[in-house]
């Protein structure tokens, strides 16, 4: 059902449904969008709503300088939806019926198969460079580089200042 203030709960998923599984890789082949929009609209959906709990905000109260945030019991969107009032019985039904229907270990793996065919339909001018079969060697860092001489001789005494009387 609608509320009023769906907005903020929608925004604090952007990293859990997107970001998460996608990255921050740019997909603007029309092959790649339209294996998105197919992982989306079938399995990712039906793994998220019906297996995946997830917590919901319910409200910050600030002590002191900081913000704490208080958040309601994990529970699937499934969950949540059987325990709102208005639900009509048979969609209730219908839901429980779709639910146990599935497998989420199947849902599982063929979530990461198109995964995988998705990340190779990203676009290479934006991708990340891939590791290089010889990589350049680690440097240690030593303690001029870091500017920390944790050797006892070499740290001074310290200062003692003179106080007039």
């Amino acid at each position: 059902p609608y509320k009023k203030d769906d907005n903020a709960h929608i925004e604090q998923k952007n990293w859990t449904h997107v970001r998460k599984l996608l990255g921050y890789v740019r997909y603007d082949r029309p092959a790649a969008q339209a294996a998105i929009h197919a992982l989306y609209r079938h399995e990712l959906r039906l793994f998220q709503n019906f297996f995946l709990p997830s917590v919901k905000l319910v409200r910050k109260e600030r002590v002191g300088s900081r913000v704490r945030r208080r958040y309601d019991a994990p529970r699937t969107p499934l969950e949540r939806v059987l325990a709102c009032p208005e639900i009509r019985p048979e969609l209730a039904a219908q839901l429980r019926r779709q639910r146990d229907g599935l497998d989420p270990f199947t849902l599982a793996r063929a979530i990461e198969q198109q995964l995988e065919r998705i990340y190779a339909r990203a676009n290479p001018r934006h991708r990340p460079p891939a590791a290089s079969a010889h990589p350049a060697p680690v440097r240690r860092p030593t303690r001029k580089r870091l500017s920390i001489n944790p050797d006892p001789q070499w740290v001074s005494a310290p200062s003692r200042s003179v106080t007039s009387e």
